[in-house]
């Protein structure tokens, strides 16, 4: 999960979750608060290859950040803080891999209610990154 722990590192040094708090990856736990961020990677490009090199020499997963909660503007507010912090990233290091930048596909959206009646908020990025 290195991917999605570089992306969870990113919105807990802005400020947006704590990690395991209120920031999950991959899944929203059972124990999960009612008010919380979960981080999902998806299928993203084939990434660029370096002139035959063996493999790509930059990878473009993708990412979505999703929120839920009791209020819609609440939410709202807590994923476009993430979109922030993400489209923040430029030529960074991140657990010893360069981030070049990652990019959101659409600002947040509104995705309806959840069974609990809470409130969903998604932004998706593509990622440009070093291999793993």
């Amino acid at each position: 999960m290195a991917l999605l722990d570089d992306i969870a590192g990113v919105l807990e040094d802005a400020g947006v979750g704590t990690f395991g708090t209120d920031l999950f990856a991959a899944s929203f736990p059972a124990e999960a608060p009612d008010d919380c961020l979960a981080i999902f990677e998806y299928s993203g490009g084939a990434g660029e290859d370096a002139f035959g090199g063996g493999g790509p020499a930059i990878e473009q997963p993708r990412v979505q950040v999703m929120g839920r909660g009791g209020r819609y503007e609440v939410v709202r507010a807590k994923v476009h803080d993430a979109y922030l912090a993400l489209l923040a990233v430029a030529d960074q290091q991140l657990d010893g891999r360069t981030y070049q930048c990652i990019n959101a596909l659409q600002p947040p959206f509104a995705t309806g209610v959840d069974a609990k009646g809470l409130h969903r908020v998604t932004c998706n990025f593509e990622v440009y990154k070093d291999p793993e």
